[in-house]
């Protein structure tokens, strides 16, 4: 069993969220903490697995609390919970640059209990499997050159859960400025892949955006999967045209990335380079599979540089990847790619 410090501001918030994690059978609440300064000493005091954090508490003093908190010697995964609308939702993406696992939905007039519940049990589980460690923030990876010499790709497709926004951004800040489309799955709550494009476009200087129904992937563009549904993509003549429907799913498609895939897979075939990134389960493994018999370049980062190695295991398992490189290695293959 591991234990959970919660950390929110609304007493009545965390009596729920202590029920919600005192019912399953795996995880129970250690304690908890209504401020920052107390969830230090509780950090200290308790040595928790996981910390649920909430991001509405002050941003400066959350990311500090977290980066503290990366720098013990039996660091905790924390996870981030916030709406999704502002500053709760910005500072819930920097979380994630700063050492943070996962984003998870907070209870109230955006999200019900059940809703929350949903999202919340197998993040906190993921949590306490991952390999928290302090970020290198994202403009410090290497830096992209100015132009890319003749592409090989015509689409580079990233995908990718807990631990993920990170890792993309720095395979963006690789690549060249005018590279080939980038098409992202990342696995998020409903409403928070539109920030998490904004986030990306701010900390990469690039043309970030959530795919729409219908619109045309460009050169030096990244689109990024809208969270709950399901992204494909057609041809139609040269063009990568995207088809964006309802998954079924109220939050998190479980499937995004391997529908993603199978689509490009089958649509661009060894027109493109698909890499599976952190995350826990199995989501992309068939796809990229499909895609590597397509004739397209597939690979998996590698359990080093991956804070859960899930996703990337199972692709590798199941014979997806063609390469499994730390993440500034995968950065430089794909610059080369596209």
């Amino acid at each position: 069993m591991f234990r959970v410090l919660v950390v929110v501001h609304s007493t009545s918030v965390r009596k729920v969220l202590a029920s919600v994690i005192d019912g399953e059978p795996d995880m129970a609440v250690v304690s908890s903490a209504g401020d920052l300064r107390t969830a230090a000493e509780r950090i200290a005091q308790h040595r928790p697995e996981v910390v649920l954090l909430d991001a509405a508490l002050p941003r400066d003093e959350t990311l500090e609390l977290i980066t503290s908190a990366m720098a013990r010697p039996t660091a905790p995964a924390v996870v981030a919970m916030s709406s999704f609308t502002p500053p709760g939702a910005e500072t819930a993406l920097l979380a994630l640059e700063v050492g943070a696992v996962d984003i998870v939905p907070r209870p109230g007039d955006q999200f019900t209990l059940s809703e929350v519940r949903e999202v919340l049990v197998p993040a906190l589980r993921g949590a306490a499997r991952a390999k928290p460690r302090r970020r290198v923030p994202s403009e410090h990876a290497p830096g992209p050159a100015t132009r890319a010499s003749a592409a090989s790709v015509a689409v580079v497709a990233l995908g990718a859960a807990t631990g993920g926004p990170p890792a993309i951004a720095r395979l963006l800040g690789a690549l060249p400025l005018d590279a080939s489309g980038v098409l992202v799955a990342q696995h998020l709550p409903l409403g928070f892949t539109r920030l998490l494009a904004a986030h990306l476009a701010a900390v990469t200087g690039r043309d970030v955006r959530e795919a729409r129904e219908g619109e045309v992937l460009a050169s030096g563009q990244v689109l990024v999967a809208p969270a709950g549904r399901h992204t494909t993509v057609r041809r139609r003549g040269q063009e990568i045209v995207m088809h964006v429907v309802d998954s079924g799913d109220a939050h998190v498609a479980p499937d995004a990335l391997d529908v993603l895939f199978a689509s490009i897979a089958d649509q661009v075939g060894g027109l493109a380079a698909g890499a599976v990134l952190t995350g826990l389960g199995k989501d992309g493994a068939r796809g990229l599979l499909a895609m590597r018999k397509a004739g397209a370049r597939t690979f998996a980062e590698s359990e080093r540089t991956a804070i859960l190695h899930g996703m990337p295991r199972a692709a590798i398992d199941l014979g997806g990847a063609e390469q499994v490189l730390d993440l500034d290695e995968l950065g430089a293959s794909l610059a080369r790619l596209a």
